[in-house]
């Protein structure tokens, strides 16, 4: 697989999500394989996932929830590859508005999917035979998806038909499942994609991921813990997670600075913007301004066995971000 493979499986993956507003499904025929399996959780009445064909992820698209405005920001991509399968994750924050007639008081809704998708390179191109799909919910008073869609209680529990994650962190990680993959990625590249696989593996409970980005060195300083090394850190992270059934971290990488082997990076945290004091309230006037919930300080060094994440800081609470890209 080449660079131009890469490319055209995130372009597609791209013309997927821009399908969720301008709901043209036709998009779809050059995406998904005909075959495709398609595991959506959206249904409350199918405890698996509900179990798709390419014809109910078409009825999820023209039944997407209406808004009189809706943003989306694709997060945490990656594609791992060989010469004829691929493995792709991301996650997918959306953001709609609606307002009552005459008046700038907004309902909105916030959400994260998080995808694990396999594709094949066939005739006519890379095509998803495999899509997998959960839905996080931050918050949101906007009927329109908080009635049509599917949310339970997020708190770790075991009863008949609980409806459990679409995603394993094990089976569906990009990392494990494509054997030998293919390098064609720039430095930069590479260190996004070991946030994005320490994401991976918070999100979807795969700590041997998040264990793998981190440098024996570590240094870290994230509320409410405070300073912290490897073993501080990790044991933090994993009581801290197992009480919840999602987490969301989809990150958006504003700058990477490369100094021989080492690194600086600036990034945000697009998705948990539902504050417990001081919520986010959208009017007429910042609807189209993206935000963010905390702000990452990064340095990643450079090991032999690639890149590592050596100083971490974390700053929590509500940042404007300026307007969204068209």
């Amino acid at each position: 697989m080449s660079k131009k493979d890469y490319n055209e499986i995130r372009n597609k993956f791209y013309e997927f999500i821009d399908s969720w507003k301008d709901k043209d499904v036709r998009k779809l025929n050059t995406i998904i394989d005909n075959e495709a399996q398609c595991y959506l959780s959206t249904v409350a009445a199918y405890a698996d996932g509900s179990q798709h064909s390419k014809f109910g992820v078409k009825s999820f698209i023209r039944d997407f929830p209406k808004s009189d405005i809706f943003h989306s920001r694709i997060c945490n991509f990656v594609c791992k590859s060989n010469k004829s399968e691929a493995q792709q994750i991301a996650e997918v924050v959306g953001t709609a508005i609606s307002f009552e007639k005459g008046s700038n008081k907004a309902k909105s809704f916030e959400f994260t999917a998080l995808f694990s998708n396999h594709w094949v390179k066939k005739e006519e191109g890379w095509m998803i035979v495999e899509i997998r799909m959960d839905l996080c919910s931050h918050g949101g008073d906007l009927e329109t998806f908080t009635d049509e869609w599917f949310f339970e209680d997020t708190v770790v529990k075991t009863v008949p038909g609980l409806h459990y994650p679409c995603i394993s962190g094990e089976l569906d990680s990009p990392w494990n499942r494509i054997n030998q993959p293919e390098d064609y990625l720039t430095e930069e590249e590479k260190i996004e994609e070991v946030f994005s696989k320490y994401n991976f593996g918070v999100d979807h409970l795969a700590f041997d991921h998040v264990n793998n980005v981190l440098s024996e060195h570590l240094s870290g300083a994230m509320p409410p813990w405070g300073p912290m090394n490897k073993r501080h850190y990790l044991e933090c992270l994993k009581y801290h997670r197992q009480k919840d059934r999602y987490w969301a971290h989809p990150v958006m990488i504003k700058n990477i600075q490369l100094e021989g082997n080492r690194a600086k990076v600036e990034a945000y945290r697009m998705a948990g913007h539902k504050q417990r004091k001081h919520p986010y309230n959208f009017t007429k006037e910042n609807a189209n301004i993206e935000h963010a919930c905390g702000r990452y300080e990064l340095e990643f060094t450079k090991e032999k066995n690639g890149w590592k994440i050596i100083k971490w800081e974390y700053f929590l609470g509500i940042i404007e971000l300026g307007e969204y890209e068209k």
